[in-house]
């Protein structure tokens, strides 16, 4: 042991596994990460949706204080008959 680093040989009581075993769990791990990398990469592609989403939403945002348009729509059903006034100078 010349290197501090090394790890002293572990005592087991079972024979070493073989190698055709190893790409197994290999495989597995590879797969799993695969998976992680894609649901990071799907999570970053949402965030950067939902942040767009919300920049172009306080960018509509009307400004404070500015005026303020009301559109009524009468019906016609609601207007009585029309009154028709005459107005005189001279006074009669």
């Amino acid at each position: 042991m010349d290197n501090p680093f090394e790890q002293p040989p572990r005592p087991t009581s079972e024979p070493p596994v073989p190698s055709a075993w190893r790409p197994e769990p290999r495989r597995r791990r590879r797969w799993r990460r695969g998976l992680l990398w894609l649901l990071a990469l799907v999570l970053l592609v949402v965030v950067f949706v939902a942040g767009l989403a919300l920049g172009k939403a306080l960018e509509d945002a009307p400004v404070p204080g500015g005026t303020q348009t009301l559109v009524r729509t009468l019906d016609p059903e609601t207007i009585g008959p029309a009154r028709v006034v005459t107005v005189r100078r001279d006074g009669r």
